[in-house]
């Protein structure tokens, strides 16, 4: 697999991530000029988790309340569900 394929599949990832955990990408795309977004996307770029973390969005339900403790952007989603 490509490097862009996969930060395509990152990226995928994350937006599914974030919508079942509630966060609106869109508001947190203008939060402090993108920079809560870019953070986001830099910590998702360099995790490691990328086959659990598919698994996972595929079994989990529509929504959650919480991201899965794997995730290194679990505590930062958690914060952003209120941007």
């Amino acid at each position: 697999m490509s490097f862009l394929d996969r930060m395509d599949r990152k990226m995928i990832s994350m937006t599914a991530m974030m919508e079942k955990v509630g966060v609106d990408i869109d508001r947190l795309a203008l939060s402090r000029g993108g920079l809560d977004l870019a953070d986001a996307i830099r910590t998702c770029r360099g995790c490691g988790a990328g086959d659990v973390c598919v698994d996972w969005l595929a079994r989990a339900p529509g929504h959650v309340a919480h991201a899965p403790a794997f995730c290194p952007n679990a505590g930062r989603l958690e914060r952003l569900k209120s941007v």
